[in-house]
């Protein structure tokens, strides 16, 4: 089963990467805006349609009273998410803006973890270094590259 996460994981990183370029490409044509609204808009109608399928109905009241507020924030995250990379793929190649928005979600993901008391090794410490020392000296000889 820890296989088959794995490979979803990496299934969906490489859907992040292919729905940042496409989205890139969308907003040079109609707009950063327009491009997340379209982005969200036909995600929302296919998580509405599935919704739909599964379940027979889109909520119930009954269940949303318990959640906490705070949890509903996930729409307004993933639309900065959606007008972030629309904005930087343009502007730096999607390697960068891969392992940038890698490098920024092992960050959070150390201290959601470490808030919710789970411990972690010092190997995944020293893989996130590697990782950040490596994203910083390629940005560093790229920028070396460039001045030549």
């Amino acid at each position: 089963m820890t296989v088959l996460y794995g490979v979803l994981a990496i299934m969906a990183g490489i859907i992040i990467t292919a729905s940042s370029t496409l989205n890139a490409q969308l907003g040079k044509g109609i707009g950063t805006y327009r491009a997340a609204l379209f982005h969200n808009g036909v995600g929302a109608l296919i998580a509405t349609a599935i919704a739909l399928a599964t379940t027979g109905n889109l909520y119930s009241i009954s269940n949303l009273s318990g959640v906490p507020l705070y949890l509903f924030s996930g729409g307004i995250i993933t639309l900065a998410v959606v007008v972030g990379t629309i904005k930087l793929v343009p502007r730096i190649p999607i390697i960068y803006t891969t392992l940038s928005v890698f490098v920024g979600q092992f960050f959070i993901g150390f201290i959601i973890d470490w808030w919710m008391g789970i411990k972690f090794s010092p190997g995944k410490i020293i893989g996130f270094c590697i990782v950040f020392i490596g994203l910083l000296i390629n940005i560093y000889i790229e920028g070396q590259k460039k001045k030549e």
